[in-house]
Parts: structure tokens; sequence; C-alpha cells
């Protein structure tokens, strides 16, 4: 292929050249081989873009050989009407593969196959308002899958130039021209595997019993006393503090209540000893110049 178109946005592009009636699909954040389909028309593309919800589209045209960088700043207009929605509005889509939808009387549909980490559906391509080429099929929105949980993805059957993919309490999908069908079925079924999964795990989640509520905080009354030894008061629970010559500090009164123990939210003050200043002061960490950390 002398040329290879690349995607880099999150949208659904169609090509065409301008004047043919054969559209080509290309995939959010894909990239394939291209050649124009006639050498005796101009070689300008149309592309029409949409966003997986088919809410959005956009409409530009460019000279194939002309500066890549052109038409990268496309405004996506709202979409009346036209083919309901494949995906919702703002879900990641974790794969867009072009293919086509065999309808009935064995019709085919060009669209795309979309893969969210929850759903899989089909878009069906429809083509611009102003397209009087006939390159693509009317009967799009007909042919439309709503989005089926991934986990509900019960089989995937793939044939020469086909595959079927089967649903539990969903209707099948039959689907040819997959591009890249290897690489299709492998993100399909990974999908199903992380859907069923996280499925598996919430069913075992709501069987267990609740966790035990925290216990109850236990709180101590904090008194000031006054220590003879370093001539100043001190802020602890409990007993006051042995000195020397088997004496203890003199209780004076509660100044406030503290948690007897670490709990969420609280945080832990200190006492600390500054050899410098020769006393003690009571705050949370770090400590200040020329402390050292005592007790809680």
């Amino acid at each position: 292929m002398p040329f290879r178109l690349v995607n880099d946005s999150a949208a659904l592009l169609a090509i065409q050249q301008r004047g043919c009636p054969h559209w080509d699909l290309l995939g959010a954040r894909e990239s394939m081989g291209y050649a124009p389909d006639s050498t005796r028309l101009p070689a300008v593309l149309r592309i029409h873009g949409t966003d997986a919800s088919a809410a959005w589209q956009a409409d530009a045209e460019r000279a194939l050989e002309g500066d890549d960088k052109a038409d990268r700043d496309v405004p996506f207009e709202p979409r009346g009407g036209g083919v309901p929605g494949a995906a919702a509005r703002g879900e990641a889509l974790l794969m867009g593969a072009p293919c086509e939808r065999a309808g009935p009387n064995n019709q085919l549909c060009k669209g795309w196959l979309l893969l969210t980490a929850a759903a899989v559906s089909f878009l069906p391509f429809e083509p611009p308002a102003d397209d009087e080429t006939g390159g693509a099929s009317a009967n799009g929105a007909a042919l439309a899958l709503q989005p089926v949980p991934a986990r509900s993805l019960s089989g995937c059957a793939a044939g020469a130039g086909a595959m079927r993919l089967t649903f539990q309490g969903a209707e099948g999908l039959d689907l040819s021209c997959v591009r890249d069908r290897d690489a299709v079925l492998a993100r399909l079924h990974a999908a199903r595997d992380a859907a069923a999964a996280i499925a598996d795990a919430a069913a075992v989640a709501s069987k267990l019993p609740p966790p035990p509520p925290p216990p109850p905080l236990e709180l101590v009354t904090v008194h000031d006393f006054w220590n003879a030894e370093l001539k100043q008061l001190t802020f602890h629970p409990g007993d006051g503090w042995l000195l020397a010559g088997g004496a203890h500090e003199e209780r004076k009164g509660p100044q406030f209540v503290a948690l007897a123990r670490a709990a969420p939210g609280a945080v832990p003050v200190y006492d600390w000893w500054s050899n410098k200043l020769k006393k003690l002061s009571l705050h949370p960490e770090p400590a200040w110049e020329g402390e050292t950390r005592r007790g809680l």
C-alpha cells in the first residue's frame, strides 16, 4: 500500500475518495494501509467521523498527499436521528474494529464492533447525508446491536473470513471482513474474562458478613503536675512521675481529655526535653531545635 492512514483520535472514521462509492472504515487509535480507488479522480479524501455513542459527528476533506497536519481540529456537531447509540457517552472505548454484519437476506452492513470495559455492541456505519454515491447500506439502524454485557459472551467462532459471536440472553452477531481477526478475538476473550471475574468478586463480597464495627474510643484525662526537679508543670495522664528521693509530682487539676490510642484523623502529641532550655514542651512532631522526644 502506498499510503498509511493513521487515526490518533478516539473517533470512529470512514474514509472515501471523492467521487468513489467505496468507504473504508478505521477504528479509534488505529491505522491501515491505503491506496486510492481510482487514479482518474482527484486524490482527495472525504473523512466522516462519529463517536461510539453516535451522538456526535464531523466531516472533513483533505488531499491525500497534502500537509499531514491539515484538518486535525475539525469540530464535532450533534447528530440528529439515525443509528441509535451503541455505547454510553463518556464510556472508554477499548476497541472499535471495522467489520460487516450480515442482515436479512444476507445483506451486509458496514460498521464497527465496539468493546468497552463492560459491554460489546455493533455500530452500523451511516454515510453522510450528502453522500450520493450509494456506497453504504441504509439499513443500519435495524442492524445496530445495543450494548450486551461482556460477561454474557458465550462463544467466538471464527471461520474462513467470518466470525460469529453468541451471547447469553441476547441476539448473536454474524460478522465478516474483520480486520486483525485474531487480535479482536483476543480482546473479546480478555474483556469477557475480566468482566466475569469482577462479577464473581462482587457476588462473593455480597455474601460476606459485614465487617465488625470499630472499637469504641478510649479516652483519658490529662492533668497538669508540678515537677519540683524541673521547676515547671508537666502534662500527662495517670499518676505523678517519680522524682529523686522517692517523692512524686504534685497533681494540680484536669486540663483536657485525649485519646488513649491512635485513631484515624488523630494527631499524637508528645512531651519533648530541650537540653538547651532545660525544660519540657508539649506538641506534635516534628521536634523543635535541640529537643529530644520523651513520651506520648
